[in-house]
């Protein structure tokens, strides 16, 4: 059996790549002779399910169990692997061992301990449940054992992902376990706390200099943080526990936002177009497509996703490689510093490489070079950033006594076509003022009036100490009724809503609004949750009724309601409002849409606050 199954050399190469980026602790172990830690590569033996057919009573008595070569390792696979190990402790006290398996990434894991064709313990892992199912908190898979004195005891795993299929397995003392994460998390806190200020620091610079340089190169290092996060495991521990499929797609959507900004961040620092045409279409070429993957990331398979995106990620480092270089020899200010940080990254991911297939044996060098290779790629792009900054003051401050001269002729001129232009721009500006606050295809308010407007509300309620409710719909399987009757008909189901809204939102405080594509709300000043919940229970039952005419039949849509109620006070703010309503809203979708949720909240003072759900 081929170690790479789709036995194609793109997805070879891919794979390759992908393991070099993979967690250090999942290719690269350092095992103390004390004992601390034991690689049971040697005794390890698999078995290919491709059909996914077998469960561990059909696998206890198997005598075809095939020896692995070092550590596991199938690359891209469709098929159900298992894995075997002979555990014995030939003492006289009970052994505690904790097994980590150091590939965060794996969507499905079953893990059994077995005796005597008995199954004594089971644990269900992988990337697709919730962090907190985990029997330890860790962003590996960690499942702790013991051994009885003087017992045998058979490990199996089985093991299917849409990812690379590998097993990294570490028997672990449970102190030295323990001193190892802290050491590994303290490092990784190090290495990503860097990452965040940079990008912290930088995103202030930005907003200070107005330059999008920076905002590029902020989207850059957050895109690669985030990248490396949910590569390591530590984006699904500490950022989405609880959401394992976005989880994956953070991980699938990361690549491509890298590759978009890095390539966003070159052409506008080094200026591309100023010195080179071809280089200018392939890179935009590059940026356009490196987009479109990121859209298509939320529907493409996983597998395929992340095979595209190291394919743009790879592909970008080449155009990069290329473009530094390129603007060093046409005097670009930045091409220096460009060209210094795109080499240090690649002299560090080329030893860190090499480091990983065995050339030299440094693990202390094969285990960091890479955090060092970022950030110091990152720092000395920083540094590109001040450089072309500084040529552009000096040029700046040259063109703009040039400019003073000409703007003091222009000056009465400008006084005469100020006078001429005023009452052309007082009709444009009354037109722009209605568009900007109307969504043109409901007439319904658009968000950025609603947000005013409930700003607005959310104080007067707060001085009167009065209840204030936030409504939000969200059509059901609205993507449904466009690919099947087209967005014509679709754009009339969505206007038919907003007549039913308008019947509710009848007062002079209340608002109906559509705030997204298919997502409205209604803002309900000095209305309860009691009355709210009413209000939305007889808009839900309307909208329902509607019949929308559709060439020979007539269709029907459903909506799914979230309301949230607060009496604002010192502490509250109109975002946790929205915020709830929001929270309610997918409530009511992931209890079977078509339904309504309540969520009330007060708050009457700082650190005092209270929530009800109501169905």
């Amino acid at each position: 059996m081929s170690r790479f199954p789709t036995a194609q050399p793109l997805s070879v190469l891919l794979t390759l790549v992908l393991m070099i980026l993979a967690p250090t602790s999942a290719l690269a172990q350092e095992h103390s002779s004390g004992g601390n830690s034991i690689d049971p590569a040697g005794q390890l033996q698999y078995l290919e399910d491709p059909e996914d057919q077998w469960t561990i009573q059909d696998l206890t008595g198997r005598q075809d169990w095939k020896a692995t070569e070092g550590g596991f390792n199938q690359g891209y696979s469709r098929s159900t692997w298992w894995l075997k190990v002979p555990l014995m402790n030939p003492g006289s006290e009970t052994l505690t061992r904790y097994l980590e398996i150091s590939y965060p990434m794996l969507d499905h894991l079953e893990v059994y301990l077995v005796n005597d064709g008995q199954v004594l313990e089971r644990y269900s892992l992988g990337d697709k449940q919730p962090f907190a199912s985990r029997p330890l908190n860790h962003q590996n898979f960690v499942v702790p054992m013991q051994l009885p004195p003087g017992s045998e005891r058979t490990l199996y795993l089985q093991i299917s992902s849409s990812s690379i299929v590998q097993a990294p397995l570490t028997f672990w003392n449970p102190d030295a376990f323990l001193e190892a994460n802290f050491d590994q998390l303290f490092t990784s806190g190090l290495f990503f706390g860097a990452l965040i200020l940079i990008a912290a620091y930088n995103l202030l610079l930005a907003i200070g200099l107005r330059d999008k340089s920076y905002l590029f190169y902020v989207g850059y290092v957050v895109s690669m943080t985030l990248f490396l996060a949910s590569v390591d495991g530590l984006a699904f521990r500490f950022l989405l526990p609880n959401a394992p499929n976005w989880a994956d797609q953070v991980l699938v959507m990361s690549l491509p936002a890298l590759t978009v900004f890095a390539g966003l961040f070159a052409r506008n620092l080094l200026d591309i177009p100023a010195f080179s045409r071809a280089l200018d279409i392939v890179t935009v070429t590059h940026i356009s497509l490196a987009f479109l993957l990121l859209v298509a990331s939320f529907f493409l398979p996983y597998a395929a996703s992340i095979k595209l995106g190291m394919l743009a990620a790879l592909s970008g480092s080449a155009i990069s490689l290329w473009a530094g270089p390129s603007a060093w020899l046409h005097k670009q200010p930045a091409g220096k510093f460009y060209t210094y940080a795109w080499t240090a990254l690649f002299v560090c991911s080329v030893l860190h490489s090499l480091g990983r297939l065995g050339v030299f044996d440094v693990p202390w060098l094969t285990n960091n070079i890479m955090p060092v290779g970022v950030i110091t790629e990152v720092l000395i792009l920083s540094l590109a950033l001040g450089e072309r900054i500084n040529s552009e003051r000096q040029q700046r401050v040259s063109a703009q006594l040039d400019a003073l001269a000409a703007e003091e002729q222009a000056t009465a001129e400008l006084e005469r076509r100020v006078m001429q232009r005023n009452e052309e721009l007082a009709v444009l500006n009354a037109q722009l003022q209605s568009l900007t606050h109307t969504d043109q295809l409901t007439s319904l308010s658009n968000r950025r009036n609603f947000e005013n407007h409930l700003h607005k509300e959310f104080n007067r309620c707060r001085r009167n100490n009065r209840p204030l409710t936030v409504t939000l719909l969200d059509v059901d399987h609205f993507k449904n009724v466009n690919d099947r009757w087209g967005h014509q008909i679709g754009d009339i189901c969505l206007q038919a809503l907003a007549r039913q809204m308008e019947k509710v939102a009848n007062g002079t405080s209340t608002m109906a609004a559509r705030i997204g594509g298919e997502e409205f709300c209604l803002l309900l000043p000095e209305v309860n949750a009691v009355d709210a919940y009413r209000i939305a229970e007889q808009l839900r039952a309307d909208i329902a009724d509607i019949p929308i005419p559709c060439a020979d039949e007539t269709i029907h849509i459903t909506v799914s309601i979230g309301v949230a109620t607060m009496i604002p006070g010192v502490g509250g703010s109109a975002e946790e409002l929205l915020k709830d309503a929001d929270l309610a809203m997918y409530q009511a979708k992931n209890s079977g849409r078509n339904q309504v949720r309540v969520r009330k909240s007060v708050s009457p003072g700082p650190g005092v606050s209270s929530t009800l759900d109501q169905p």
